[in-house]
Formats: structure tokens, sequence, C-alpha cells
């Protein structure tokens, strides 16, 4: 089992987490019913989102200096409050080799984590629960007590 802190730790993470995705869904489908294609790349997409993790926005295609600042406009309003630091990157800036690693870990376009990493990532979390289960269910230790999963 993990340490207090670690279990701080990871509760603190996850409701990070939480309040990014629940942030940038609406922002995604907002910004894309408008026309525009902003996708998430970065540690949320691949599932790696931590304590101190920032929310990173690519802005897929052309757009003029009217489009960029709406776009900065709608991203600044969607995550304020929130404490959490995003980027915008604009792939129109970016060298196509660059653009291609950050596409290799976007969000789908339906909103959806990649199907394997989205797989991969709740086995972990079900494999942790259940050592967790385990250990407090086996009457074996007392309160109090460190434990190592």
């Amino acid at each position: 089992m993990a340490s207090r802190i670690d279990s701080v730790i990871g509760e603190r993470t996850e409701r990070r987490r939480a309040t990014a995705v629940a942030r940038v869904m609406p922002l995604l489908h907002d910004l894309r019913s408008e026309g525009f294609d902003l996708v998430v790349i970065g540690s949320l997409a691949r599932q790696e989102f931590k304590s101190h993790s920032d929310v990173d926005f690519l802005v897929r295609g052309s757009l003029d200096t009217h489009g960029r600042a709406k776009v900065e406009r709608a991203v600044a309003a969607g995550m304020r409050g929130s404490n959490i630091a995003y980027d915008l990157v604009y792939a129109a800036d970016l060298a196509a080799e660059r653009l291609e690693e950050f596409e290799r870990d976007l969000i789908m376009d339906d909103g959806n984590y990649g199907a394997s990493a989205g797989v991969a990532h709740n086995e972990r979390m079900v494999e942790g629960l259940r050592k967790t289960i385990a250990v407090g269910d086996s009457g074996e230790i007392q309160d109090g007590s460190a434990v190592q999963i």
C-alpha cells in the first residue's frame, strides 16, 4: 500500500486531472462548433497528467490574427479559475517533423483518449485498486502500518 503522502498526492493529482478534463472537453466542443480545429496534446492526451502538469492545446489549420485572438480568448476564459496552466501551439508555426511528434499523442477527434492508452491506464488503475482492497481486507495489518504494494 502507498504511504499516506503518496495517497494524498495521488488524490490531488486525480482531482487536478479531472478538473483539466472538465475544463477542456466543453472548450474543445465549443471551439469546434465555431469551426476551429483544436486538440489536446501532451501529458493529458497521453494520460500521464501529474499534479504539476499543464494542458497543451494544438490548434490545427491556418488562422489569421483575428482567429488566433478568438481561440486565445476562449481558452483563457475556459481555463480561468482552474489553477492549471496551459500552452497554445499553432500547427501552422511548426516544422512538419515537430507537428508529427505532437500529433502522435493527441486526443482523438471525438474527444476520447486513444483506445490502447485508455485500456492500459484503466487496467493499471483496476489492478492497483484490487491490491489496495486485498491488503485492507486481509486483517493481517494493524491500523497505521506502512504497507507497500
